[in-house]
């Protein structure tokens, strides 16, 4: 249940890029629930790990995680310790996958320092508030996600918080060169568009793209997009 994909940073970057060249949007939604294993492994004990990712093994057409964030959200999370256990408010922004998935990791900065949390999404008090006009990135399926006064389960903080800060370090890492893999992903397509377009479109008689000029410019795309890769 716990080896997940198995595969190296490189081969993850590999998959990113091919799936980015297609669709940015299907490149950018199906690696979520990757990041909220991967964030559980770094901040989860075995037991919540086990607990947390069965599901995406025995019902994985219906199990999707995200992390969320609440720093730049108009109205931050909060943990409010009450008799019964702790109490979660505010909202999360834009969180891809935020209207079909089933469970979050939360990571929540109060004034004294960063925590983590996982929580189903089928608590009472969370309201899930789609966003739209995503122009080419529907398959995104972005929402904001309000809770309120939710009572947090026992196994749902972390246990791992005296390494969260270099476990997001890590995660962040990872996270920062799939991004850069789906970007060149993207600037693949883009330049393979324009090469067809230089050699279709003709000026004076011949392809644009037998012009020096023009030569030049796509010889110099393509060297930024090799380096890039």
């Amino acid at each position: 249940v716990l080896g997940g994909a198995q595969l190296s940073l490189l081969a993850q970057a590999c998959i990113a890029e091919t799936l980015a060249y297609g669709d940015v949007g299907i490149g950018m939604a199906l690696p979520q629930t990757g990041a909220f294993g991967r964030a559980l492994m770094l901040l989860g004990d075995q037991e919540q790990q086990h607990l947390w990712l069965k599901d995406f093994v025995e019902k994985p057409a219906t199990t999707i995680g995200v992390v969320a964030l609440s720093q730049q959200a108009a109205e931050p999370l909060s943990l409010v310790r009450r008799d019964q256990g702790y109490l979660l408010r505010g909202r999360a922004d834009f969180v891809l996958q935020g209207q079909s998935a089933d469970r979050a990791l939360l990571l929540i900065q109060d004034q004294t320092e960063l925590k983590a949390v996982v929580c189903s999404l089928k608590l009472p008090g969370i309201e899930v508030k789609p966003l739209a006009g995503l122009l080419g990135l529907r398959a995104l399926r972005p929402a904001t996600l309000h809770f309120h006064d939710v009572l947090l389960e026992p196994h749902g903080f972390l246990s791992r918080s005296q390494t969260l800060a270099t476990a997001l370090e890590r995660l962040w890492a990872e996270e920062g060169l799939l991004i850069a893999a789906r970007a060149v992903g993207l600037a693949a397509a883009s330049f393979d568009y324009a090469l067809r377009y230089a050699e279709q479109r003709t000026a004076f008689g011949k392809p644009i793209g037998h012009f020096q000029s023009m030569a030049f410019l796509l010889s110099e795309l393509w060297m930024q997009l090799e380096a890039a890769r």
